[in-house]
């Protein structure tokens, strides 16, 4: 957990000192960036954002107190400490009454600086957990459809992914938890939620509250690139449309559910509706049924099944056999079958083979159940066919 300070003083050795001299890292801090005057100080806090402001109050063109005042309306309002002399002491105990967290005396007694910087820091940690399991609680919420009356006091930019690990009976999904539970702890009171809604499904919600989708994808890409690595490719992660609204966040999510269930058929690791229209671009059913014709042509004499073929082309073998038959109007053993029958026919009329070793050329390994399957395709045997065709070859003029 880092805080972002900011530093505004005139002197620019004040700056540097406080800049060099405080032990800012081991406090969780960086050094975000300084101002001479509350004016320019202003116009970069709009943009900086920090959580920690140091201020002198005597400075042209607008002093700490009125920096103070403004710092109090900017919608990330950050915690303000005041830097006097002592002939400003008057002016230090009226920033206070503008929730100022404190002031400092000039001149400046550093190992004072250093406590003060450390009860802002526990009172930031505080302040950031409490808002961050308030966002969590409310996120829920709309995922479940629970108290979406719910609103926040700012616009939100809402990324869905949802992860999904089978259970393999390798204990992957008791990984899976673990996993989980790490993440939760990585990434909390962070722009990152995650919620755990089955025994193999997680949900991460990934928001940006400047709405800046060039914010929030790389965000996403790194997660998921960090969970697929993790689980060697072994889960499916469906990613949702973005959405600007805490209504639509539901719709996201059983989108993300649904693409999960399509993630699982097209064995793609990675699925959004993008990925799935590049997918059909690429791999029409048409030309996915041609590559596995080819295929099983190309091994047909070998033990070959329907998970093998499947594999090949990229497809679940439940997925699969459902559009090979829409295609073919065969099932793919009824197809690998005919087209052995076919060759096992060239061979019986082409060469002098026993039927032995033709019903190995064709990949049947057992020569009683060649003969079966001949003989209930064609309605006669091997050798009867065989005979047929020389007779008819022995008659032809």
């Amino acid at each position: 957990m880092t805080f972002k300070v900011f530093i505004v003083d005139d002197e620019p050795i004040i700056v540097k000192s406080l800049e060099k001299t405080i032990h800012w890292q081991e406090h969780g801090c960086v050094i975000a960036g300084t101002a001479e005057n509350g004016t320019q100080a202003l116009e970069s806090m709009n943009e900086i954002e920090p959580d920690l402001v140091l201020t002198d109050i005597r400075m042209p063109l607008m002093n700490g107190l009125e920096l103070l005042k403004e710092a109090s309306r900017l919608a990330h309002q950050p915690k303000v400490i005041l830097l006097s002399g002592y002939d400003e002491f008057e002016y230090a105990r009226e920033g206070l009454k503008y929730n100022a967290f404190d002031y400092i005396l000039k001149p400046i007694d550093y190992e004072q600086v250093e406590e003060c910087i450390s009860r802002v820091v526990q009172e930031l940690k505080l302040e950031r957990k409490e808002k961050y399991e308030h966002l969590k609680q409310i996120i829920y919420n709309h995922l479940t459809l629970t108290q979406v009356e719910d609103e926040l006091p700012e616009s939100r930019l809402f990324e869905v992914v949802v992860a999904q690990v089978e259970n393999d009976g390798t204990g992957k999904q008791e990984l899976f938890y673990k996993w989980a539970n790490q993440q939760s702890y990585k990434y909390h009171e962070s722009d990152f939620f995650i919620y755990k809604f089955n025994h193999k499904q997680l949900a991460i919600i990934i928001t940006d509250r400047l709405k800046k989708t060039e914010e929030i994808q790389p965000k996403a890409k790194s997660f998921i690139q960090e969970m697929l690595s993790f689980f060697n490719q072994n889960c499916v992660i469906a990613i949702g449309n973005p959405v600007m609204n805490l209504s639509d966040l539901y719709d996201s999510f059983v989108q993300a559910q649904e693409l999960i269930k399509m993630g699982s058929v097209l064995k793609l690791n990675v699925i959004s509706e993008d990925a799935i229209k590049d997918y059909k671009g690429r791999n029409s059913a048409i030309d996915l049924i041609d590559e596995a014709k080819a295929y099983l042509e190309d091994h047909f004499n070998e033990d070959i099944g329907m998970e093998q073929v499947a594999d090949k082309i990229g497809l679940s073998v439940s997925y699969f056999s459902v559009i090979f038959k829409q295609q073919t109007g065969m099932t793919l053993l009824e197809y690998l079958t005919t087209f052995r029958i076919e060759r096992a026919c060239i061979l019986l009329r082409s060469s002098e083979m026993m039927t032995y070793e033709i019903a190995q050329k064709v990949g049947y390994f057992d020569q009683r159940y060649f003969s079966q399957v001949f003989k209930k395709k064609l309605n006669m045997t091997p050798s009867e066919y065989r005979k047929k065709y020389m007779d008819s070859y022995d008659s032809s003029p």
